[in-house]
């Protein structure tokens, strides 16, 4: 079993939604990519039927079940197409979860609040930091010295640069 997700699992359960009877850490599990690193989940309920949302690196993954077990369903959501998540607190049905985005329009309800509380502000971590490395400029690509040497020294040999100017740049390649 993936630790990430008995992790987040176990965070969610604290409050004892519903979700939690009817979807399990196994059948979750092969539906999230192996590479996805999962931050949070929640249970609740949406559209009538016990639900989990887990977000991942990789976006949103809503399961969902109904009173009988073979009525289960999976949706992903792609992270670029979440722009936030949100929660509000009610005094009768608990916490509730919404995403917003371009094609975005999850609602999660009757979730604990710290739950729900917590679930939005991973989500909100998360996607700032898949924003500020998107935005991020490229790191220079490091220099392979040698190669650098070995291209001068072709140069050279073809007569395209002098022996000063081959010498110039190869006693700067080896100052970085």
């Amino acid at each position: 079993m993936r630790e990430d997700l008995e992790q987040a699992l176990a965070g969610a359960k604290q409050w004892g939604g519903i979700g939690q009877k009817w979807t399990t850490a196994e059948e979750m599990e092969p539906e999230i990519p192996a590479d996805a690193v999962i931050h949070a989940a929640a249970y609740g309920a949406s559209e009538k039927q016990s639900t989990v949302w887990i977000i991942s690196t990789k976006g949103l993954h809503v399961f969902r079940r109904g009173m009988l077990k073979s009525n289960r369903s999976g949706e992903f959501l792609p992270i670029h197409l979440i722009s936030g998540v949100s929660y509000s607190k009610s005094m009768l049905t608990g916490g509730a979860l919404k995403t917003t985005g371009p094609q975005s329009n999850e609602e999660l309800t009757q979730v604990d609040t710290k739950t729900a509380e917590n679930f939005a502000q991973k989500a909100k971590n998360l996607l700032a930091n898949m924003a500020s490395s998107a935005s991020a400029p490229a790191a220079p690509a490091a220099i392979d010295v040698a190669d650098q040497i070995r291209k001068l020294a072709g140069l050279l040999a073809d007569g395209l640069i002098t022996q000063d100017e081959y010498d110039a740049k190869k006693s700067k390649l080896l100052d970085l």
